[in-house]
């Protein structure tokens, strides 16, 4: 008996799905994590002090809440990344204009920086282009599919991670108040 269709088609997606996980946890992070700490100590930064930059260079100033979100750093961890990026040259740190509350952080023109973020965009397009290549991509529509997709990854990825730190926070918080409530004696 034949496998009706919509089972077929959700068991390839299924095998397409272990199969792209796989590839992105075993294979694209740990290099690409390579990358970035190759990157970040030549440059004498963290790896979170680099990811606070290559944001701000992506999406121009942003407010230090949309940075701690971004990041995962608490805001007191933050605050201390951003005084020491803010004394090294990296960042300048303002009021917002539309709130008196609110932190501005820009990034700040930095040679060093810049010309190692240059190389290693190079090494990474690079790369890409292999890529590209040895699958047969050389069209320009199939090259934007493939970027329409490593996009839905990236944002899906960026919001299993904010799941995962949001149950993890729900869980330290749920234990907190069972370790600090009045236990009842009968």
């Amino acid at each position: 008996m034949e496998e009706p269709e919509h089972l077929a088609r959700y068991r390839a997606w299924r095998e397409a799905g272990d199969e792209l996980t796989g590839f992105v946890l075993d294979d694209v992070v740990p290099v690409v994590n390579r990358l970035r700490l190759f990157t970040a100590a030549r440059l004498g930064l963290t790896v979170h002090e680099l990811a606070c930059l290559d944001l701000l260079r992506q999406r121009g100033p942003l407010t230090t809440e949309t940075l701690a979100d971004r990041t995962g750093l608490t805001r007191s961890g933050l605050s201390r990344m951003l005084r020491r990026l803010e004394r090294e040259g990296h960042v300048a740190r303002g009021p917002d204009d539309t709130h008196a509350q609110r932190i501005v952080v820009t990034l700040v023109p930095h040679q060093e920086r810049d010309d190692a973020a240059a190389e290693l965009r190079f090494v990474v397009r690079s790369a890409m282009a292999a890529a590209a290549s040895e699958a047969g991509l050389h069209r320009r529509r199939e090259l934007a599919g493939a970027a329409v997709i490593m996009r839905i990854l990236s944002g899906c990825l960026f919001d299993a991670a904010r799941q995962a730190s949001d149950r993890l926070t729900g869980r330290r918080r749920y234990a907190q108040r069972m370790r600090g409530s009045p236990r009842v004696i009968d």
